[in-house]
């Protein structure tokens, strides 16, 4: 008999999360079921597999050249450490991470953001460290 408490735990992942298949293809991989590696692709903007819901530990979107996130960009998405950093990113819409739960870890240093939308991070509400250095 699968408890109650177990049950509403696994209700909020996906079947290939439980079963252990990688839910990402190219151009990002996973490091296991819950890190998921884009870093170093030099993507443009953001892989389609982020409009799937899953529950990742980590998302590296570390050195590409994204230069803006749109509204809603990470809707659905669900993590706790996403790592923006090292990127060409000068834009961040005020809705960039609406949609998004779960972020405790949110780097986005090595940018080139000299302003941000007083309402950006609003949804962050499990936000426990920011890393804005070396940004203009």
């Amino acid at each position: 008999m699968i408890r109650p408490y177990l049950l509403l735990f696994l209700s909020g992942y996906s079947s290939a999360m439980l079963f252990g298949v990688c839910p990402i293809t190219s151009p990002c991989h996973c490091e296991s079921t819950v890190h998921i590696k884009c870093n170093s692709r030099r993507l443009k903007r953001l892989p389609y597999l982020l409009e799937f819901t899953f529950i990742w530990k980590e998302l590296d979107l570390s050195d590409n050249i994204l230069n803006h996130l749109d509204g809603w960009e990470f809707q659905g998405v669900w993590v706790f450490k996403l790592d923006i950093r090292s990127n060409t990113l000068t834009l961040l819409n005020e809705r960039a991470f609406s949609g998004t739960k779960g972020i405790q870890f949110l780097d986005l240093s090595y940018n080139f953001l000299s302003y941000l939308p007083a309402l950006v991070f609003r949804h962050l509400f499990m936000l426990k460290h920011l890393n804005l250095a070396n940004n203009r």
